[in-house]
């Protein structure tokens, strides 16, 4: 069940950037992958970090049927990052909430 709904949310997580043109064809390069800041907040912005690192990971931990993580705090990092767009990510928030 609660994979079930963590892919739901992921699948809407998905949407919504799309829909707000955050949805990119090409990744980060290798190097911006393996920033160990929190997010990768030093080498993209964090509408990549969770396309490509964020979404897959948590894909994979539903397909293998690991444990999800229990304390996701992404949803703080995003109002920090997003102010200046505050009224156009409130459903982004949402979601990462």
């Amino acid at each position: 069940m609660i994979y079930h709904k963590t892919t739901q949310l992921l699948n809407a997580l998905q949407i919504e950037l799309q829909r707000l043109d955050f949805w990119q064809e090409l990744p980060p390069s290798i190097t911006a992958m393996q920033s160990t800041a929190p997010f990768c907040c030093d080498t993209m912005p964090l509408h990549q970090w969770l396309q490509f690192i964020f979404l897959p990971k948590m894909r994979q931990l539903i397909a293998q049927q690991q444990p999800l993580p229990k304390k996701i705090a992404i949803a703080p990092f995003a109002e920090v990052a997003y102010a200046n767009e505050a009224r156009r990510v409130v459903t982004l928030i949402a979601l990462l909430s």
